[in-house]
């Protein structure tokens, strides 16, 4: 029995829910703050604070997290494991893929933002056009050291005052 208020634990403990602590099997809890997780009433085994491992993961600074799901930390983003992998120094993910920043440019090094190669590594299948610093790409998109840009139609080098190549004899309307 709770010694207040003289109640059963649902398990196998004579506390309470209200009075504190529960057994682990049942309710586990911090053995210093005591307060469960408002949405599974589970705590960190770890570092034993206030927090479950998948509906509140902090980062590792704020609190351990666990190791299946390495979730961003709503405080202060941290690094992550290879689920939602940061760069160290910014911190920021790609929205689209959620690829690793390997440098400290807080786009993804693939197909959905890739960079040149001064800026980030390139995907081989892709090396599209870096939209920083428009270093040139190889033969999938080959560009013209000068403008950096293709043609629209036919692919080939171009004058930078010409959407498209004069075999295709359209101009820039500027």
């Amino acid at each position: 029995l709770c010694e207040s208020c003289q109640t059963l634990c649902e398990s196998c403990q004579p506390l309470c829910e209200s009075c504190q602590p529960l057994c682990e099997s049942c309710q586990p809890l911090c053995e210093s703050c005591q307060p469960l997780c408002e949405s599974c009433q589970t705590i960190c085994e770890l570092c034993q604070t206030l927090r479950n491992l998948s509906c509140q993961p902090l980062c590792e600074s704020c609190q351990t997290l666990c190791e299946s799901c390495q979730t961003i930390c709503e405080l202060c983003q941290t690094l992550r494991k290879s689920c939602q992998t940061l760069c160290e120094s910014c911190q920021t993910l790609c929205e689209s893929c959620q690829t690793l920043c390997e440098t400290c440019q807080p786009l993804c090094d693939l197909s959905c933002q890739p960079l040149c190669e001064s800026c980030q590594p390139l995907c081989e299948s892709c090396q599209t056009i870096c939209e920083l610093c428009q270093t040139l790409r190889k033969s999938c998109q080959t560009l013209c050291e000068s403008c950096q840009t293709l043609c629209e139609s036919c692919q080939t080098l171009r004058k930078s005052c010409q959407p498209l190549c004069e075999s295709c004899k359209a101009l820039c309307e500027s």
